[in-house]
């Protein structure tokens, strides 16, 4: 059932290319942010090493450095999340709660959209076993590799990174997106490619089960009328990665 709020504001969320230009705003802080917390790092990396690397070969190691990533990630995700709430704000008219579907969701039908998560991750998996390919990409463990502080990793991947790119993606610009003439199907879509544009450290097989579950979690969002449950559904897929991750890297073996 289709549970989108019916909204009774004179106006409605911004249109189509006043979301298109917030969004690149939005992805121009988070560069922004990320070179601010780059120099420092870089600096104190180099300096700390018996051998120092040259500080472009140090750069260019970020892009897999499970540290520098959490890190990162949980000083970014406050601002992206200010500054969004912030465009969304600007819009007088729609209250933020209902722009951006801030609404509860009956448990048993998120635990639904929970258990479908799963199986998709399961499916995932064996997609990428029938293609020729591992189910956790080699970024992944390299970040987990790299992590040396590893609840941090766990925050920014399973708590910090869900909120923040649901919140921009199936919050912000899909509300904008789908009063346009993309309408619901549309914005969905357009969401998702997005989304998984900016998910270039993997090899395209990947890019494209990030572009998958950019279409579950959409669908979560239009279904239930809440940004709740994608959220937790997009929580529930890191999860089950960094647990494959953590299982690939440290495998069990009895005695």
């Amino acid at each position: 059932m289709n549970a989108e709020a019916p909204t009774n504001s004179v106006k409605r969320p911004w249109g189509a290319v006043v979301t298109v230009g917030f969004t690149l705003l939005i992805f121009a802080v988070f560069i922004i942010v990320q070179i601010v917390v780059a120099i420092p790092y870089l600096v104190i990396k180099v300096a700390a090493e018996p051998t120092p690397h040259h500080i472009e070969a140090a750069a260019a190691a970020l892009e897999k450095d499970g540290l520098f990533i959490a890190i990162n990630d949980v000083v970014a995700g406050p601002v992206i999340v200010g500054v969004t709430l912030l465009f969304a704000w600007l819009r007088k008219g729609p209250p933020l709660r209902e722009y951006l579907a801030l609404r509860p969701v009956r448990p048993r039908t998120l635990l639904w959209w929970l258990l479908g998560t799963v199986l998709l991750a399961g499916l995932l998996d064996a997609a990428a076993y029938l293609a020729g390919y591992p189910p956790v990409p080699d970024w992944a463990l390299d970040v987990y590799r790299s992590a040396r502080f590893l609840p941090l990793l766990l925050v920014a991947l399973v708590a910090v990174a869900p909120v923040v790119e649901e919140l921009v993606f199936r919050g912000f610009v899909y509300e904008g997106l789908r009063h346009s003439r993309l309408g619901t199907a549309g914005a969905i879509l357009v969401a998702s490619l997005v989304w998984a544009s900016i998910h270039l450290q993997y090899e395209w097989f990947y890019v494209g089960q990030v572009f998958v579950s950019g279409l579950l979690f959409g669908a979560a969002r239009w279904s239930t009328g809440s940004l709740i449950t994608p959220i937790l559904a997009h929580a529930v897929m890191n999860t089950t990665a960094t647990l494959e991750a953590a299982l690939q890297l440290r495998p069990w073996s009895p005695g």
